[in-house]
């Protein structure tokens, strides 16, 4: 295939607008079909503790009763698949769902929730055999995208559900809760209300009217017998291999032919190696999750035996999700790459997981585990298995299938995991009570934690965590704190971002350097941080966070609608300068709250940076948004920093209305990787400083200052000054999309690395201590040679494939966030108390001086190497620059 058959800019190159214009909001559709395929599935298993609770029954007895009318749903729709229009299939599968959850949240019989368990289950059933059928017609990745919103139902609905609980309770005492490693971790993401579990489910109730909703939102032109389509059409139409970025479809498209019973037949028994291998490994996974964990938890540990079970859950969901989702994830790879990542053989999946479960039989009945983490990685890697499979399993049938027989292969794959699922559950209902009562045999003593269940019918109607006593301010609004501080963090670097990734487009035309963009950015961003820390302690943080969110919008919408290019640098200049103000101001604002907040502010700037970069790259390559538009779109959401400073709880603030003096001595700080729910004793107090003595802490962290300034010099030199002049002719983008492609891995990367204190939080504190690095100056060095590396590139050429250079891209923005989420730490280490405030409201300076150096010196830089490039290989000089060489890439989207 040629570069241009890739490309969909080539502007006389006939593209059905069913491909271009609404391949994204496709994809996305089928996404939500998955979600909501597994939202209410994963919603009851996480639940049955619940439903259950007070009755003395088996929990695989809830699983049996759901997977049974699942199986037979999947077993017999795919007969009938050609026969029912799937508006109307749709139309059923949203009324099933709600009919079911309602009748689960309010009946009083047990019998009759269990008749609403397998309502909601026959629709579970047809919405994941409808919707692959469904896929069929449609390109391969929309196939990846709907296992991918399986396995985001999974971890979502587990977060939402566990989500009421506001405090896990325990039996230890506070200092010993301290030193626990998962008390964090469930802390921060699962324990957040007081809602009922009955009052949870009930809140869910219409969601599933999204699945009509995006029915009707879906492009049906791909369907046959749709007035939008032509039979002629159908037959030109190609999929597009995941993992390719084709925009068009496979030539193997199936066309709607009626199947005869004894072809449905054989079609099933070519499939039957597949369905052999999905039903042992979700007979092997089932078992594991709702029969052995069950009987599995640990009496030193802070966590009722109940909770044991929801924190193995949510570890399996999240292994889940990742395994359910990878291949979407590296869909923008090369194409061999994809298929490398791709396996047929699931026997290999199924044997794991069969290990697995042995592992986990053998410690129920040995206890030979000494940690509840291990159960927990077990618990993931079960998970991670199980979706790795799923994922593979439709693409694998695909491949085994002639065209006419995708539509019903396919409604069919998904028979063998359920039919597992209801092996697992049927064997499950022996193996938990032979389990339970082997333990309460051999262990006595601790016969309490052999089973993972309220034995009284209360944990249904009410949340027995919320009688806990706990402070206020500390529990009651310890999640919310830290959301604010990610929201923060997420708007301090969102527009800074936005402004990088769409250089290119709002230069295109202009022969200036892409640094010089950065520069206008730089220079004002540093001056705010310069001088806004002297001054900390005299403006109100409110006051500070008004200007900040005007600044922001005033300085987008200059951007946004102003013709003159100066003018526009004035809005970059204004924005620049609130992003530096709520750099300054939030990290200080931290010092008077749990050092988690910190974390939490620099994760929500690496989220920034690569939602920013996944949004602008979506909206860009997706639709037909002009970058002024997308642009335009996130005018008023500064205002969300407001809102946030309004949520946040001010009883930690020195001169605050809600606390006196005697309750900011008691505010202590809790360590990142530490379990405690207090803070640290050294919490600042609010001492007006001299000149000389916020000189002297300025002196203190130069250190660390100058080791951010030579990283971030390092780090934007070869961003936006080196990789605007490395692409690829033989690759199937534009000059241009190279750029997007590179700085979107980047921010990938670097969203791992602001982010990994805070996700490995619930870690042993002395492992989380072991992943801090307070010795800066190593990321410093490792930047370095990664910008030599890629300016020996520019000039040599020397790199085969542009997937080594993504790949570049990304351990330059995993080291750069890496060393932005350790310098505050470093900093509070070697400060006072009283000093903190100032500290840390300095310490992003030298991270801003570092990008100013680096776009001064990058003006030099690309024209250099543009020169050189231009020079040395004439026949692709227009390979050289990644950018547009007129103005309309800022007004319009060419790739329309």
């Amino acid at each position: 295939m040629t570069m241009g058959d890739h490309n969909n800019l080539q502007v006389g190159k006939e593209i059905p607008a069913s491909d271009t214009k609404s391949r994204w909001l496709n994809t996305f559709c089928f996404y939500i079909f998955g979600f909501f395929t597994y939202f209410s599935v994963e919603m009851f298993v996480i639940g049955t503790q619940d439903i259950l609770s007070g009755r003395n029954i088996p929990t695989a007895i809830l699983i049996t009763c759901f997977e049974g009318p699942l199986v037979m749903a999947k077993l017999v729709i795919p007969w009938f698949q050609e026969k029912i229009p799937y508006v109307v299939k749709a139309f059923f599968i949203a009324f099933f769902m709600i009919l079911g959850l309602s009748i689960v949240v309010f009946a009083n019989d047990f019998r009759v929730k269990i008749l609403g368990v397998g309502l909601n289950a026959m629709a579970a059933g047809a919405n994941e055999a409808t919707f692959l059928a469904l896929a069929s017609f449609y390109p391969k990745l929309c196939i990846s995208a709907f296992v991918s919103g399986t396995g985001s139902g999974c971890l979502i609905a587990a977060l939402y559900y566990m989500g009421n609980y506001k405090k896990f309770s325990y039996f230890s005492e506070l200092s010993v809760i301290e030193h626990e490693p998962l008390f964090l971790l469930i802390q921060t993401l699962t324990t957040w209300t007081c809602l009922s579990p009955k009052t949870t489910m009930m809140i869910t109730i219409p969601l599933p009217l999204a699945v009509l909703i995006f029915y009707a939102l879906l492009n049906k032109e791909f369907l046959p017998n749709s007035s939008q389509s032509s039979p002629m059409k159908l037959k030109h139409l190609k999929y597009s291999i995941v993992g390719s970025t084709s925009d068009t479809m496979d030539q193997d498209a199936p066309t709607r032919q009626k199947l005869t019973c004894g072809e449905m037949l054989n079609i099933a028994w070519k499939i039957s190696s597949v369905g052999i291998s999905l039903l042992l490994s979700f007979s092997a996974e089932y078992i594991s999750a709702v029969s052995v964990l069950t009987t599995i938890s640990f009496p030193k540990s802070q966590f009722l035996p109940r909770d044991h079970f929801l924190i193995y859950l949510l570890s399996y969901y999240i292994g889940r999700f990742v395994g359910r989702s990878y291949l979407l994830l590296f869909a923008w790879l090369p194409s061999d790459m994809t298929e490398f990542l791709r396996c047929n053989k699931t026997w290999i999946f199924t044997m794991l997981q069969l290990v697995q479960l042995t592992f986990l039989i053998l410690d129920s009945l040995y206890h030979f585990v000494p940690y509840i983490w291990i159960i927990i990685c077990v618990c993931s890697s079960l998970g991670l298995i199980g979706g790795i499979i799923s994922m593979n399993a439709p693409h694998a049938v695909g491949q085994h299938d002639k065209s006419e027989e995708k539509e019903f292969a396919l409604g069919l794959v998904s028979v063998g995991s359920s039919m597992g699922i209801l092996v697992g559950a049927l064997i499950g209902l022996a193996v938990e009570s032979s389990l339970r009562k082997h333990c309460v045999e051999h262990y006595p003593d601790t016969k309490e934690f052999c089973f993972t269940r309220y034995q009284d019918t209360t944990g249904w109607e009410t949340n027995i965590h919320s009688s806990k006593e706990t402070p206020a301010s500390d529990t009651k609004s310890r999640w919310l704190n830290t959301f604010c501080f990610y929201i923060f963090g997420f708007f301090a670097f969102f527009n800074v971002e936005m402004f990088v990734i769409g250089a290119q487009d709002i230069l295109s035309g202009r022969n200036v350097p892409t640094a010089i963009l950065i520069t206008c950015f730089e220079g004002p961003l540093v001056m705010a941080k310069l001088v806004i820390p002297w001054f900390q302690q005299k403006i109100p943080y409110v006051v500070k966070m008004f200007f900040i969110a005007s600044f922001m919008i005033l300085g987008l919408s200059l951007v946004v609608f102003a013709n003159d290019f100066k003018v526009k640098i004035l809005g970059v200049g204004l924005n620049a300068m609130a992003a530096g103000a709520t750099e300054t101001t939030s990290l200080a604002l931290a010092s008077f709250y749990p050092k988690l907040c910190i974390s939490a502010f620099v994760a929500g700037t690496g989220t920034g940076c690569l939602i920013a970069a996944l949004y602008y790259t979506a909206l860009m390559t997706w639709t037909c948004l002009s970058p002024k538009t997308t642009m335009m779109i996130t005018v008023p959401l500064p205002l969300a920093v407001l809102v946030s400073y309004a949520l946040l709880n001010k009883d930690f603030l020195p001169n605050s209305s809600q606390s006196s003096p005697k309750e900011l001595k008691r505010v202590k700080y809790s360590i990142v990787g530490s379990t405690s729910d207090t803070m640290d004793q050294d919490a600042p107090s609010r001492q007006k400083l001299t000149c000389g003595e916020m000189l002297n802490i300025a002196w203190k962290m130069s250190s660390v200052n100058i080791s951010l300034l030579l990283s971030f010099s390092s780090e934007y030199i070869s961003a936006v000054s080196v990789l605007t002049t490395i692409s690829f002719p033989d690759s199937q983008f534009l000059p241009r999309d190279h750029f997007l492609i590179y700085l979107l891995s980047y921010f990938i990367g670097r969203f791992v690395g602001r982010s990994y204190l805070l996700l490995f939080s619930w870690l042993p504190s002395n492992i989380t201590k072991f992943l801090q690095c307070n010795r800066i100056w190593i990321f410093t060095v490792l930047q370095m040679a990664q910008l030599t590396f890629l300016v020996l590139n520019s000039l040599y050429h020397f790199v085969p494939y542009i997937w080594i250079i993504i790949c570049v891209c990304s351990t330059l923005g995993l080291i750069g966030g890496m060393i932005c989420v350790n310098a505050p730490h470093a900093v509070a280490q070697h400060v006072k108390s009283e000093e903190k405030e100032f500290a840390l409201g300095l310490v992003s300076v030298g991270s801003s001086m570092g990008v100013l150096v680096g776009a001064l010196i990058g003006l030099a830089v690309e024209s250099s190497l543009r020169k050189h490039c231009v020079e040395h290989y004439p026949d692709t000089k227009e390979f050289c620059f990644t950018r547009y060489q007129n103005t309309t890439g800022w007004e319009t989207n060419i790739h329309c």
